[in-house]
């Protein structure tokens, strides 16, 4: 179906009679409109002439009696035209469109994908090199996804960079070192008895050291408060005597990333 609006009228503008002959080809398009019971919109028309001529006829056009504006460039069918046919705009349109796709696609692996990944991690954080890779592999395709690069030979590394995606264990140790704050002062309802007392050893990181529980099973060795603790304890005092979860959080993205 063609609509008023996706048409184009062009004719070649050589004298003053082409002009005339140009705006009668307008005055019928309007006969048109009647017809077959549609209209123009004359905000949306407009004037585009192609020419590297520095005095070209520049002709007034009307219709419904109101003049149409002249355009350096104009949009048809998806395609820029410049009136020097310059494709220097209609490749910014391009990559403005693409760059804005690759945003919709991250927000979209952030809103929906994301999360599943990280949901509860402060719990069932795997520590298994098997499990961490699978997570670390679905974040890497969820990078492709949104580059759109598949190809082999492509670095998912630089893509991610690019992105500002940083690897999912280090977010879950962030998450598992701003939990341990609040059980620290009380902000969530986790007792603080389940820590351990702290140690009287070392004066070096945190001000208050905690004692790492010793483990024998495998299961709790792995588990939330001995693995956390050893994180927590070579933090530097600044960051573990942050006087709120957000200073903490900031402080916390600001030293080295946990290994």
């Amino acid at each position: 179906r063609l609509f008023a609006d996706d048409c184009l009228l062009y004719r070649t503008i050589e004298s003053s009679e082409d002009a005339k002959t140009l705006q009668a080809d307008l005055d019928k398009l309007q006969q048109w409109e009647t017809d077959w019971s549609m209209e123009f919109n004359p905000d949306k028309c407009e004037i585009l002439r192609l020419s590297n001529k520095r005095n070209s006829l520049n002709t007034t056009y009307f219709i419904h009696g109101r003049p149409l504006k002249n355009v350096e460039k104009a949009r048809y069918l998806g395609v820029t035209l410049h009136r020097k046919l310059s494709w220097n705009p209609h490749t910014n349109n391009v990559c403005k469109k693409a760059n804005s796709t690759r945003v919709l696609k991250s927000q979209c692996y952030s809103t929906f994908v994301r999360p599943q990944l990280e949901y509860a991690t402060s719990a069932w954080s795997p520590h298994t090199t098997r499990n961490i890779e699978r997570l670390e592999m679905a974040q890497r395709k969820g990078a492709r996804f949104v580059t759109g690069d598949w190809r082999k030979t492509s670095s998912v590394t630089a893509m991610m960079e690019k992105l500002g995606w940083e690897r999912l264990q280090v977010g879950r140790e962030r998450m598992q070192l701003c939990m341990l704050y609040n059980v620290v002062h009380g902000n969530i309802a986790i007792p603080s008895y389940l820590i351990p007392s702290p140690s009287p050893y070392s004066t070096r990181g945190a001000t208050i050291k905690y004692v790492v529980p010793a483990a024998r099973i495998l299961v709790y060795r792995h588990s939330y408060f001995p693995t956390t603790i050893a994180k927590w304890n070579v933090l530097p005092s600044t960051v573990t005597n942050a006087q709120s979860m957000a200073t903490f959080c900031t402080q916390l993205s600001a030293v080295a990333k946990p290994n």
